[in-house]
């Protein structure tokens, strides 16, 4: 038998491990481009203010996101989060963003944790419940997963356990620290309201017990009301205080950031009376029972998974059963009322991760069979329950994705403009995840009839990006960008052309495996002229990419492609590369992949026929042949 001190020992050894290995897995590939993650425009729309504060200077209220036009202000949150991620890079002189937000956002949730803990500590006085929740909470892989992202969502958290536990701690005290706890749970409630008031939402339930629960207690006491009243009057008008302040200071934030947004016919879409529908959703949706068990499937299938089921059935049977069906409820009603937002996001359930952890915290406290080895079996679920998703989802965070077409497009992007310059994109709604990338500004046009309310100034030093599904298929992109207005600079002015997200996808590949380049000019080959194709031959090197830019483009779309001529094992093999080529695009990139070819000759095709028969003719007016150097 062991004695009671080892037994200790091996319990702080286990819950030490569980702890170490929940950071470290979480700190795995930390530097992961945040464009390459899930729900990448959220996270780009959050660290595109930390941009502009190292970029323009620092202001809480006038903070920019600057993807919907001047003044770049669409106020959707007191950037509490963003203004922690700024100080953290200007105390450690640090200049990636996207490391300093994840390092933040994992700090911020073990707070948020070591928070529950104390909660949960209050609520039950149970160590075996306030562990268990702690374990349960950091161990979770939703909560690994997105407790290491650029968002706000675990700060708001915190700011609302917070909120809760010091207001106990303000009922249960009677000393000078009572003031203290009130001023905390006051400061706590303003930041979480006006950090992410959904999130707050969380707390309603549990502060409305606990005010009925003390409430009720005074009134045994004296049982006279207006006597109770007289008695604890500053009690209750502190109970108040803590209700009614961090509303009020939400409220008027919502307040001021629809004026803000209302100023702006870019932002205007976003003001709260606009979004009803989308936040709340409507009541069939609310009563369609295949939209719950998306959400809960989008949540458990992240979470834990066999678990939930064998736990719930325990905390029903147990003595908690009252406190567990109040935050039961609390789940669900939280839900109930933002439902579209819980419906088409996954993140926003992070809100509800604490109370689902301290569900299955207070269902493991109870475990105790009399036969020990069904108490080890059933911790050898949680754990199997728990290590299983969390090993399926290491390959996720791992992943680099430097390839994603975000982060390629936003690279290109930033090379080919001037930080003074702006970007108009069409085609991606407002994601940020372009300009993020870039380090630019700009306009984001939902629309085409957005188009007549950009800037005048954005005439003279403005640049397009055009989604390539819109280049192909509305048919309105021509005749709003570039009919008649010559004074719009397209991408890379100097060569007059335009690149689309996928073509820039492209050449940002191709840099990365080349850095030399042969250059092949036809514009004065009067010979040329008419000819089906170009030829380029004697090559005889491996390559990786090919640029062609044509020198006139005719109103129609089709297939050209590129020939090619080389030798595998000393034997001469041809094959052939077809792209799609648009008349709004007089530059094509062509990537090789992994593998580049080693070339000997290549025909590039330059009449397209189309079904009247119809001969078109594109000029070329110069091929760049990128060779393989990397």
């Amino acid at each position: 038998m062991l004695s009671l001190s080892k037994k200790i020992n091996l319990k702080y050894l286990f819950i030490a491990t569980i702890v170490i290995l929940s950071v470290a897995v979480r700190f795995i590939n930390i530097d992961k481009p945040i464009v390459t993650d899930a729900h990448a425009f959220r996270q780009a729309q959050t660290a595109i203010t930390v941009q502009n504060y190292l970029d323009e200077g620092y202001s809480l209220f006038d903070y920019k996101t600057p993807v919907l036009g001047p003044p770049y202000q669409i106020p959707m949150e007191l950037p509490t989060y963003q203004t922690i991620v700024y100080g953290f890079m200007k105390v450690f002189n640090l200049d990636n963003i996207d490391i300093a937000g994840r390092v933040i956002s994992i700090l911020i949730f073990y707070i948020s944790a070591i928070l529950l803990y104390l909660l949960a500590q209050n609520i039950f006085k149970s160590n075996k419940v306030s562990i268990a929740t702690f374990l349960i909470y950091v161990s979770l892989p939703f909560n690994i997963l997105w407790s290491r992202s650029f968002m706000i969502d675990y700060l708001s958290v915190t700011f609302a356990l917070g909120y809760i536990l010091f207001f106990l701690y303000f009922l249960q005290s009677t000393d000078k620290k009572r003031t203290i706890f009130l001023l905390l749970s006051i400061l706590f409630g303003v930041l979480g309201a006006t950090t992410k008031i959904t999130t707050m939402i969380i707390t309603a339930p549990l502060m409305i017990y606990f005010t009925t629960y003390e409430f009720i207690n005074d009134y045994k006491k004296i049982k006279n009301l207006i006597e109770l009243l007289k008695q604890n009057w500053l009690k209750y008008l502190s109970i108040s205080l803590v209700a009614i302040l961090p509303l009020s200071v939400g409220i008027a934030w919502v307040e001021y950031a629809d004026y803000i947004k209302s100023q702006n016919v870019f932002t205007a879409f976003l003001a709260s009376d606009e979004l009803k529908s989308w936040n709340y959703g409507t009541l069939d949706q609310k009563l369609n029972i295949n939209n719950w068990f998306k959400i809960f499937n989008n949540f458990e299938s992240l979470v834990l998974g066999i678990a939930v089921a064998v736990l719930s059935a325990i905390i029903i049977i147990k003595r908690d059963m009252k406190i567990s069906l109040l935050l039961m409820a609390t789940v669900l009603i939280t839900i109930f009322i933002f439902f579209n937002l819980y419906h088409e996001h996954t993140y926003y359930l992070m809100a509800i991760t604490p109370i689902y952890a301290l569900l299955i915290g207070i269902a493991i406290a109870q475990i105790n069979f009399k036969q020990k080895w069904l108490n080890i079996a059933l911790i050898l679920i949680i754990t199997v329950s728990v290590a299983t998703p969390v090993l399926k989802l290491i390959p996720n965070i791992k992943a680099d994705n430097y390839a994603h077409p975000y982060y390629q497009t936003g690279r290109a992007l930033n090379a080919v403009t001037q930080k003074t310059d702006k970007i108009i994109t069409y085609g991606f709604d407002w994601t940020s995840v372009y300009l993020y990338s870039a380090n630019r500004q700009g306009v984001m046009l939902r629309g085409v009839n957005e188009y007549d309310h950009i800037p005048s100034y954005y005439h003279d030093n403005s640049f397009i990006l055009l989604n390539d599904n819109n280049l192909f298929s509305d048919p309105n992109v021509y005749d709003i960008f570039f009919k008649d207005k010559n004074f719009i600079k397209y991408i890379v002015p100097q060569l007059d052309y335009i690149l689309s997200n996928y073509s820039f996808s492209i050449y940002s590949n191709i840099l990365r495996n080349s850095n030399q380049y042969s250059q092949y000019d036809f514009k004065d080959y009067a010979d040329r002229k008419n000819s089906d194709n170009v030829s380029i031959k004697d090559i005889n090197r491996p390559i990786s990419g090919i640029e062609i830019v044509f020198d006139n483009m005719s109103q129609v779309i089709g297939n050209l492609g590129v020939q090619y001529k080389t030798k595998v094992n000393k034997v001469s093999q041809t094959g052939s590369i077809p792209y799609l080529i648009n008349p709004l695009i007089n530059r094509y990139y062509i990537y090789l992949d992994s593998t580049p070819i080693d070339v000997e000759e290549l025909n590039f095709i330059t009449q397209l026929k189309d079904s009247n028969g119809t001969v078109y003719d594109f000029d070329i007016e110069h091929i760049k042949i990128y060779f393989t150097t990397k």
